[in-house]
């Protein structure tokens, strides 16, 4: 799978991405010639992603999407959801938007919130065309946010907790104000 390739992780570290969040978006384009069904093939999957959070120091982030019947979760092997450290759900009613956090490995399920994405400008491209993207804005829908009591269990979990940390102290700020940008 190209994107476990230790020249990848390495490519990733020399552009500053170390100790960072890496997003793969999609795992099934990510691994091409896969099958995600296969319990083989979604371990070497699940094992590179491991590698890849060792070697960078940071917090891989897989985006895969649920089958035909979400109801019945994450589409692919069962193994999948076995070795993920968290498994955030993301749904979406008519305008309404939803995480909800399917499973947490050190701390509590089934903890969400309602939110909307924001577009916002973040400049122009070669050609003057405006380029945009999206920003998660909290709903504000009576609910509470659920509040860490205990301090994180887990490793990964402090990496998460000290980047989200750092962020969230930019008082206001829905977006930093020069975002990276590479045309």
């Amino acid at each position: 799978m190209a994107w476990s390739d230790p020249v990848q992780a390495g490519r990733v570290i020399a552009s500053g991405g170390a100790g960072g969040l890496l997003v793969i978006d999609t795992l099934n384009r990510a691994a091409i010639g896969a099958d995600e069904h296969a319990s083989r093939d979604m371990g070497e999957i699940m094992d590179a992603a491991k590698q890849l959070q060792a070697k960078l120091g940071g917090l891989v982030l897989m985006a895969h999407h649920s089958g035909k019947d979400q109801s019945r979760g994450l589409r692919g092997h069962s193994s999948l959801i076995a070795a993920l450290d968290a498994n955030i759900e993301v749904v979406k009613a008519e305008q309404r938007r939803e995480w909800r956090t399917a499973k947490v490995k050190d701390g509590e399920d089934d903890k969400g919130r309602a939110f909307r994405l924001q577009v916002v400008d973040i400049g122009n491209d070669d050609d003057g065309e405006p380029l945009t993207s999206c920003v998660v804005v909290p709903e504000d829908d009576g609910q509470e946010w659920t509040r860490r009591m205990l301090p994180p269990k887990s490793g990964t979990q402090k990496v998460v907790l000290d980047g989200l940390d750092e962020l969230l102290r930019q008082e206001g700020a829905t977006c930093p104000a020069d975002p990276p940008f590479t045309a």
